[in-house]
Formats: C-alpha cells, sequence, structure tokens
C-alpha cells in the first residue's frame, strides 16, 4: 500500500516538473495574444448606420405647416410649387437668400401634405378650427416640437462635418497592423505571419531589432527550442518544426502551425473597451528578469544569460528596450501603438452611433407628440375667435365673392375644397372632381354688397350694416 502511494506520488511530481519546465508554460500569454490576432482577422469592416429618420423630421414640419394660421400659410400655394424667386416677404431681410430657401422649405412641406392621406388617420382640419383659440395653441406648441426636430437633425449634421468620423476600415487597418505587421487583404493563415525575424531567434525575439508584429511575438512564444529532444511545447498549439530559421516564409510556417488552434479561442464583441482591455493584459504578461548579463523585461520563459535567445528552454520575446531598464530613449512596442490607435478610433464610431440611436429615439418622441397635438385639435369641438371670423361668414365685396367662387370651384380634391372656409365639398362619395362650390352664405353676401362702390369696397349704408352683430343693433336703421 505504501508502495502504491509512493510510486503515485513520484508520477504526479513527474507531470508536475515535466509541466512547469516545457509544456504549456507560456499558454496564458498564447491565448491573450490568439483573442488579438483573431480579432483582427474576423472583425467586420462593415460601417455603421448613423442616419436618423429624416422622413420624421419632415412629418412632423407637414403636421406644423397643416396647423398654421391660414392668414399666413396662405401664401404658399396648393395647386403648384413656386421657386424661391416667388418668395414673399423677403426683399427687406438681412439674409435675404436664407429667408427665400427657407420660404421654399415651408412651401414644400405644406405642399406635401395637402393631401388627406398624409396625415393622421387622414384627418383634414377647416380654416375656422385653425384660427381658433385652441387651434392656435395646437399651432404654437407643433412649431416648437418642429423646431425641436430640426435642431436634432441640424446638429447631427454639424457634428458629421466638425469631427470626422473614422472608418471601420481604418480599424481594421490598425488591428492588423497590430496583429500581423500591416493591413492583410488575405486571410488564409500562410500569409498571415510574413515579417522577417533577421539572423537569429534573439533578433527575431527581441524589440528594437526585429520583433515587428503580435504574430511574430506568438512564434517567439511558442515555436519549438529544441531542447528536451525537441518535445518541448510552451503553448501546446501543434507547432512540430525547431525554430531555428528567421526568414518571412519560416517565421510563416511557424505561425500557421499555431493558428488552426489559435483560432478557437473565444473573443469578445469588438468594441474600444475590449481593444484597450487586451492591451492591458499583454502588458500585465510583461516580467521583470534580473540576471549577471543584465536586467530585461519579457514576456514567456526567458533563460539566464542567453534570455530569449535559442537554447533549451528559451520562449520568450525580450522588451527591454521600452523600458527604464533600457537605459537610453525608449522604443515604442508596435503592437501597443496601433492597439491604442485602433480604440481611439473605434470609440469616436461608437460615440457617434450613441448620438446617433439617442436622435433617432427623441425624434420617434416628438413624432408621437406631433400626431397626437394633430389628433387632438382635429376631433375637438372648438369656440370660434370672435375677433377673427372665418372665411365662411366674413362679408365680402362682390368682387371678391366672385374670386372666392373661381377659387373653390378649380379646386378638385375633396382635401383642399374643404380646408378652405367659403367653399363646400358637394359629394358624399367622391374625393376627386369638380364638387367643390362656393357655400351659400357667401353667396348671399355677394348680393348683399353688389351695392358697393366700383373697386369692390362696401358703401357707408353697407358697411355700416355688415359692422352690427345684434339684432337690436339693426332696428333704428
Amino acid at each position: 500500500m505504501h508502495k502504491t502511494l509512493e510510486i503515485a506520488a513520484v508520477l504526479a511530481l513527474s507531470i508536475t516538473l515535466k509541466a512547469t519546465a516545457a509544456n504549456g508554460d507560456n499558454n496564458k500569454g498564447a491565448t491573450v495574444i490568439c483573442k488579438i490576432l483573431k480579432l483582427a482577422a474576423t472583425a467586420s469592416k462593415n460601417e455603421p448606420d448613423y442616419s436618423i429618420p429624416q422622413g420624421d423630421v419632415d412629418y412632423i414640419e407637414g403636421l406644423n405647416m397643416s396647423l398654421a394660421d391660414p392668414s399666413w400659410s396662405s401664401q404658399f400655394p396648393l395647386d403648384s410649387k413656386k421657386s424661391k424667386t416667388d418668395a414673399k416677404g423677403c426683399e427687406k431681410n438681412d439674409k435675404e437668400e436664407a429667408c427665400k430657401k427657407q420660404w421654399v422649405k415651408w412651401q414644400n412641406s405644406r405642399f406635401a401634405f395637402k393631401e388627406d392621406s398624409t396625415r393622421p388617420n387622414k384627418l383634414a382640419i377647416a380654416e375656422g378650427k385653425l384660427r381658433s383659440h385652441q387651434g392656435q395653441a395646437a399651432a404654437m406648441h407643433l412649431a416648437m416640437l418642429a423646431s425641436k426636430a430640426q435642431a436634432i437633425s441640424g446638429t447631427l449634421t454639424t457634428q458629421k462635418v466638425g469631427e470626422e468620423i473614422p472608418t471601420m476600415a481604418q480599424v481594421i487597418a490598425d488591428l492588423q497592423s497590430a496583429a500581423f505587421c500591416e493591413p492583410k487583404s488575405d486571410l488564409t493563415a500562410a500569409k498571415l505571419c510574413t515579417v522577417a525575424g533577421g539572423g537569429s531567434r534573439a533578433s527575431c525575439c527581441t524589440l528594437g531589432q526585429n520583433l515587428k508584429a503580435l504574430c511574430q511575438a506568438l512564434v517567439c512564444l511558442c515555436a519549438k527550442d529544441g531542447g528536451s529532444g525537441n518535445t518541448n511545447s510552451h503553448c501546446n498549439l501543434g507547432n512540430n518544426a525547431q525554430f531555428n530559421a528567421f526568414g518571412a516564409n519560416n517565421i510563416a510556417t511557424h505561425y500557421a502551425e499555431a493558428n488552426t488552434k489559435c483560432m478557437h479561442v473565444t473573443i469578445p464583441a469588438l468594441s474600444s473597451h475590449a481593444i484597450r482591455s487586451l492591451a492591458a493584459e499583454i502588458k500585465a504578461l510583461e516580467t521583470a528578469f534580473a540576471d549577471a548579463a543584465g536586467d530585461k523585461v519579457v514576456i514567456g520563459k526567458a533563460i539566464a544569460t542567453t534570455f530569449c535567445a535559442a537554447g533549451a528552454g528559451a520562449a520568450c520575446i525580450d522588451l527591454t528596450e521600452a523600458t527604464a531598464a533600457h537605459g537610453q530613449q525608449n522604443k515604442e512596442i508596435p503592437w501597443e501603438t496601433h492597439l491604442h490607435a485602433a480604440a481611439d478610433k473605434l470609440q469616436k464610431i461608437e460615440d457617434a452611433i450613441q448620438r446617433a440611436a439617442t436622435a433617432r429615439h427623441e425624434l420617434t418622441v416628438l413624432k408621437a407628440q406631433a400626431d397626437t397635438i394633430y389628433k387632438h385639435i382635429a376631433y375637438a369641438t372648438v369656440q370660434q375667435t370672435p375677433t377673427e371670423p372665418t372665411s365662411a361668414t366674413k362679408a365680402v365685396s362682390a368682387p371678391e365673392a366672385a374670386k372666392q367662387k373661381q377659387e373653390c370651384q378649380g379646386l378638385t380634391k375633396a382635401t383642399q375644397c374643404r380646408e378652405k372656409g367659403h367653399c363646400k365639398w358637394n359629394s358624399t362619395d367622391k374625393t376627386d372632381g369638380n364638387y367643390c362650390e362656393l357655400k351659400e352664405a357667401n353667396a348671399a353676401q355677394q348680393q348683399t354688397t353688389k351695392t358697393g362702390k366700383e373697386d369692390g369696397t362696401p358703401k357707408e349704408e353697407g358697411k355700416r350694416y355688415s359692422e352690427k352683430t345684434k339684432q337690436e343693433d339693426c332696428k333704428d336703421g
């Protein structure tokens, strides 16, 4: 029994010692490096969508124009669009050209929303309701929403112009430069790590000499070192040949042998945080190695005197020249520079994505609010504004009444006809055609005001009676 336990203890010790000496002693470093290599080889170059629904901005502005006071909005024609040369009220504006452009935008918004089908529940709102106190309050609220929507759209556009957003292609180029020394169009394993390593393992694996990329660092950490009958495997990634030739093709071959297992690591989703975290993990692997031959900073398994040079048990990269131990101007670690550049670019992209997402959400809320306001006033029963009679009740001159009649008869859409307070749509089932007529009240007014002057201005007699609003006011003549 005791003999069996002794044998078991010896076997366990031998296994532990073997693992410590050569097998898998660089697995941790290899895993971190492989995560970055896989991220660089598999990340998508597809550009994010920074767009916002401009249609929502236009929709809110269209509803805004639909609720505008008719005495103002009537300057924008509904029969056909005018050019900016026809813009009204811009002659005395300090910024005449900008005024004309805005006039055209308002015209286009009103024109686009002249049909019932463009509005919530296909609802039309008569002029009288638009002139009411409730209608004016709703119009002011909608104008505020339209202003907010325009501001959101304008701010996003200004930010795009003021801050150039990097592309995903630029991010991937930096990632691949960190991983493979340069951007790669061919991602086959044999062509990923074509880096010249110099004339020795020490030269290939030392910063400031020929160490350029993480794929090369992986070979330095994992390739056979020639010790223990050429069986040492520092990363268990399947490297079969001894690493004793250092040309670009040799390094490419050694990397290709490790690539299959390397690409099986689990990686985080691509983000600036993920890149910075992996860069920090690599930094944390750096180890001080003190020896009579000098002080070194390495990643991996170094041996006394020769450190990362060829020799039994050596498998590391020498980063001393990037540290204070170098005693001279420090060298930059190439992959660190590229990883931080990739993270910074990706951070700007992520910020732009977040701004666009926020803008989309805000516009969705504003659109819903605009719909609610429009439907509320469309369904509401309102009291007409007494100080601002509608065109249906306003006394008009004979020429004006004739003009109104002609205007009504020229309208062929039910929506357009009903919007005019002095017109009526004389059909219950048709929405198109010649069914628009002058309301009877307006026709009667035409007869009443025929006694006016030739220029259409009522005579004093007619004017006096037209201004009387109460029955008792008319009794005294």
